[in-house]
């Protein structure tokens, strides 16, 4: 709706503006409304990373409350992959897609954008 659809695009906003980063933005919902290409626009100098359940315009799918973990089936596997050390914030999003895909059954493909200037860890490789 466009009350969701102007909270986003003021996210994105503030994103743009910090430009100390790096931003990490991880929406488990599906936005209609909003195309890729803005987007993209919009953090195109922002030193950030946008996780989304899925593709601008498409659904995403969650687990009912009866299964555990019980919620979006994209965002439950991100935060097991967060906790591998060494695992950059792009080698995390190559990884996201096949778990989603397979539990999906081909009906959800998570989606990220990014324009970080740096490599990303949730958690380091021990030293």
């Amino acid at each position: 709706n466009i009350g969701d659809q102007l909270a986003i695009s003021s996210v994105l906003d503030s994103l743009a503006a910090n430009r100390t980063g790096p931003n990490i933005l991880i929406l488990d919902m599906c936005l209609t409304g909003i195309q890729e290409s803005d987007l993209r626009q919009r953090l195109r100098k922002a030193n950030s990373f946008v996780f989304l359940a899925t593709r601008p315009g498409s659904f995403a799918y969650e687990r009912p409350a009866s299964e555990r973990p019980a919620g979006g089936i994209m965002t439950t596997n991100l935060l097991d992959l967060m906790k591998t050390p060494g695992l950059s914030i792009n080698d995390i999003s190559v990884k996201l897609t096949d778990p989603v895909l397979q539990e999906t059954k081909d009906r959800q493909a998570p989606w990220s954008i990014g324009t970080l200037k740096e490599q990303f860890y949730f958690t380091p490789a021990a030293k």
